[in-house]
């Protein structure tokens, strides 16, 4: 492929041990900063109007045909980062016509600090309106993060002032700390009980987490032999033991074994060609068969690849058939074809393009088809213009829904209420 591509994914994840996927620098960062100090661009694009502001709040819009207004006010402009506050508010059973709420209003406030650090206290009071004289549910959500004596701490919450018999949001706490190396910890308490959580860690040897879900114990220990290429799983579920063993060995081909005791014997593999172009797995339970496949493809110094696939559910029972998967020019397509119903064939795209090194737009989309014709399909061009005195973005978007598709329905019920 295809297979290696797949192989190479699953490395780079195992390597990856937690670290910051985006740098500060990175691209989505920019837009995101971008965004908050200059929104109009974007939300009027997405058909918001500005609308006269409140004292309170330095950008306020509205999509009329939506019902939905939002405004915001920075602590300091030159740096949204640092702060601020916010509202929205929007019809709710315009959106989901059985939803329990009339309305819902949030306030939102955030403290980021001085320096972009990922340490912050953020707290929204909401308001629902509920249509069936329950009367107003009112509360406050409140997540922050901390940085005390070498760990990272967060918590999240929801509180409120006074009862309310049929609360939708419930309450709650939930504290968590790490060193974000060898240990971590967390609580929950709320509506269903109370929860411990206990993380330790040896880089590289071995890791054991308990919980604690009111009064019944679960652990699992994993421990880890380099040498061997070998991993030995123990899971305690509330006083039921369950046993596993992995290995990989790479003498004539890679090979991934699992065998073990998880209610009846376990036993999976997977065997790679080392040049990438063959696989096959399998996976039984209690000497039953539940998945057979066969891969084939071949993947090119582009990035491209073809890749083909025999495959069978439990024996056959369920199903049986073939996958074919390509990706070529930021298009990737896969179509499934079970040998006792329709083929199902699902393309992606997404097409960027830049100006130097600037990100300035994409193209991008998907398209579902069953049996060949066409069930859902999306478009979207998105251009954006950021040259350090000008910010501006548009984005053009357009949807196709068959009527036999299956999220027709749900499609008629936002475009009515959108108009």
């Amino acid at each position: 492929m295809g297979v290696k591509t797949l192989v190479s994914v699953l490395a780079v994840a195992s390597y990856c041990h937690g670290a910051a996927i985006f740098s500060d620098n990175d691209e989505w960062f920019d837009a995101a900063q971008n965004f908050l100090m200059d929104p109009e661009p974007l939300v009027t694009a997405l058909g918001a109007q500005r609308v006269k502001r409140d004292t309170a709040y330095d950008k306020e819009f509205k999509v009329a045909a939506l019902g939905l207004g939002f405004g915001m006010k920075y602590t300091d402009d030159a740096n949204p980062m640092k702060g601020g506050k916010a509202y929205a508010r929007f019809p709710l059973k315009k959106f989901a016509p059985q939803a329990h709420s009339e309305n819902v209003d949030l306030r939102m406030s955030f403290d980021g600090g001085n320096a972009v650090d990922g340490l912050f206290t953020m707290s929204v009071d909401y308001t629902l309106s509920h249509s069936d004289g329950d009367g107003d549910e009112k509360g406050t959500f409140t997540v922050s993060r901390k940085k005390i004596g070498g760990l990272w701490k967060t918590e999240i919450s929801t509180s409120s002032g006074g009862t309310f018999p049929n609360r939708l949001i419930p309450l709650f706490s939930i504290s968590a700390e790490s060193d974000r190396k060898t240990k971590m910890s967390g609580t929950y308490k709320g509506t269903y009980g109370s929860l411990t959580l206990n993380i330790d860690r040896v880089p590289g040897e071995k890791l054991a987490a308990e919980i604690d879900f009111n009064g019944k114990k679960y652990s699992l220990t994993i421990t880890l032999n380099k040498a061997a290429m070998s991993a030995d799983i123990v899971i305690n579920a509330a006083g039921k033991e369950y046993k596993l063993t992995a290995k990989v060995s790479n003498e004539s081909s890679w090979k991934i074994s699992v065998t073990g005791d998880v209610m009846g014997p376990v036993d999976a593999s997977v065997l790679i060609k080392k040049d990438y172009t063959e696989a096959k797995i399998e996976a039984s339970h209690n000497n039953n068969k539940l998945l057979q496949m066969r891969l084939k493809g071949n993947r090119k110094s582009d990035g491209s690849f073809k890749s083909k696939a025999k495959f069978s559910l439990l024996g056959g029972k369920v199903a049986t058939g073939d996958i074919d998967a390509t990706f070529a020019d930021n298009k990737f397509n896969i179509v499934l074809k079970p040998n006792n119903m329709d083929d199902i064939d699902l393309t992606v795209y997404m097409k960027p393009s830049f100006e130097g090194n600037e990100f300035s737009g994409a193209t991008f989309g998907f398209e579902g088809k069953k049996g060949g014709e066409s069930m859902l399909k999306y478009d979207g061009v998105h251009k954006r213009t950021n040259d350090g005195s000008k910010y501006d973005a548009h984005l053009e978007t357009e949807l196709e829904v068959s009527e036999k598709a299956l999220l027709y329905p749900t499609f008629c019920k936002i475009g009515n209420a959108v108009g």
